[in-house]
């Protein structure tokens, strides 16, 4: 950990380096950036964005190309109800969307939180833009 620095090794039972992450945060330590660093492998970088202190969207990188997107939208509480995600790969794109529904208790705290997930390959044509 360095000022807005942090590194995570992970290696395997053989004390082999398998893998190097490293998040840089901002002054409100809020994550920006995650680099994933695989040994003899692919590489992901992810930029995250913040609206109003809630992340916004997320861009993930696989070897300097887009590998995937993400998008959220909160309720009045700021509790996440929807992550709308496209991940390319190889020839296919797919949709990953994420509810999520809260029940809260008269303190506005959540008590209960039941979560759908569908998801479908989908053409490019089809995918909803965010501003």
């Amino acid at each position: 950990y360095d000022d807005n620095l942090e590194y995570a090794m992970y290696y395997d039972k053989d004390d082999t380096l398998i893998a190097t992450i490293i998040h840089i945060y901002d002054d409100k330590g809020m994550i920006l950036y995650r680099e994933t660093i695989w040994e003899n492998q692919s590489n992901y970088f992810t930029q995250f964005y913040y609206k109003e202190d809630l992340l916004d969207s997320k861009t993930g990188y696989r070897d300097d190309q887009v590998h995937s997107i993400y998008n959220y939208e909160y309720n009045n509480l700021g509790d996440e109800i929807m992550e709308y995600r496209v991940v390319y790969d190889n020839e296919m794109t797919t949709l990953v969307v994420t509810f999520t529904e809260y029940e809260y208790n008269n303190k506005h705290l959540p008590i209960k939180k039941t979560i759908y997930t569908v998801w479908d390959s989908i053409e490019e044509v089809n995918i909803r833009k965010f501003d």
